[in-house]
């Protein structure tokens, strides 16, 4: 009993620093959702049990995605108006080092540097406060003179605008179908960035022109993840199957994947690995056994991959599984969508 006790103990740093991932997604959701309040509590907790960035981690499934938890603390703090928190966060060195280097994270890198302006003319650091609004002029002959915005920055505003709205356009469906809440929110929130360009040209407000960018790259952030949803939706789905002219004298039987092939895919993209490790695959063959044995493959190397790469028997399970595949049916390749590059690279060299 005793000896179980001081296992749970041993155990328990382990356990609480894995949930930093659970709370790192909730915490990104409510910054995509504009709940600030909730992403700063989520966030915080994340980087209480993991404070160093990553630039790739797993947070469910096989799917790798950057760990930058004081980026989005930062959104969070300057939308609540603690500059003082939102600059100390924006500018962790290690966070800002993978935001540079990492190619998706474009949007991200505009809109920290958008908020450490923001929040650098807003307050001296140390102290909470609102963010800046545009100066009164006095009336008459001594009202100090306006600096004119600068009208390229306000072009290049206008085109971020129209490019976001094409985006929402073209996938305009399959973004209503995700979420559309988030849809009408990102439109409305468009609308009202068109409308501070406006004004910023009317009353040549350079205050103005920079809520607008701030806003703009805020929404591009939002409709990137909603974009990314939509993929992981569509990659989930089955194809669509054309239209029939005539319609049959009987109705056509859809093809259904089998059970086995069913419960390894819902082990796997489950992020239950070792359910999935120990798939019985011998009722299925062809091109089933083919995509079965590929997931199992992949939970096996997963596994052996967080075991530090070094079981020897494991490795080789996952080459029996790509070889037994690949005889199952050639055509069948590991997709990249899904699979680690090592292990495509693995499965081309047998």
């Amino acid at each position: 009993m005793r000896a179980l006790w001081l296992a749970c103990m041993l155990l328990l740093p382990f356990l609480a620093r894995a949930d930093f991932k659970s709370d790192y997604s909730e915490g990104v959701k409510a910054v995509e959702r504009g709940n600030w309040a909730r992403a700063k509590e989520k966030l915080q907790s994340a980087i209480a049990k993991e404070p160093t960035p990553k630039d790739r981690v797993r947070l469910y499934g096989m799917r790798l995605e950057p760990y930058i938890p004081q980026f989005y603390l930062g959104v969070a703090l300057a939308n609540l108006r603690e500059c003082s928190g939102a600059l100390q966060n924006l500018k962790n060195s290690a966070s800002q080092q993978i935001l540079a280097s990492v190619a998706d994270l474009q949007a991200q890198r505009t809109q920290a540097s958008q908020l450490i302006a923001r929040c650098e003319g807003a307050s001296t650091p140390g102290t909470p406060t609102t963010l800046p609004t545009p100066p009164v002029v006095p009336s008459g002959p001594s009202a100090p003179v306006v600096a004119p915005i600068d009208r390229q920055q306000v072009a290049n505003a206008q085109a971020d605008l129209a490019r976001l709205r094409q985006r929402i356009e073209s996938k305009r469906a399959d973004l209503n179908a995700v979420d559309s809440n988030s849809l009408q929110r990102i439109t409305q929130a468009l609308a009202a960035s068109e409308a501070s360009i406006q004004r910023a040209l009317k009353d040549n407000s350079s205050d103005a022109l920079a809520s607008a960018k701030s806003a703009l790259a805020s929404q591009q952030v939002e409709l990137l993840a909603l974009e990314r949803r939509a993929a992981a939706l569509a990659a989930r789905a089955p194809a669509a199957t054309p239209a029939v002219v005539t319609p049959p004298a009987a109705p056509i039987a859809r093809p259904v994947a089998p059970i086995a092939l069913t419960q390894i895919a819902e082990h796997f993209f489950a992020g239950r690995l070792t359910d999935a490790a120990r798939a019985d695959l011998t009722s299925l063959s062809g091109k089933s056994l083919a995509h079965a044995l590929q997931l199992r493959a992949a939970a096996r190397y997963a596994i052996y991959s967080q075991q530090g790469a070094q079981n020897a028997g494991q490795l080789a399970s996952v080459s029996q599984d790509l070889r037994d595949a690949k005889a199952a049916d050639s055509s069948i390749k590991p997709s990249a969508r899904f699979f680690s590059p090592k292990l495509i690279a693995l499965y081309a060299q047998l």
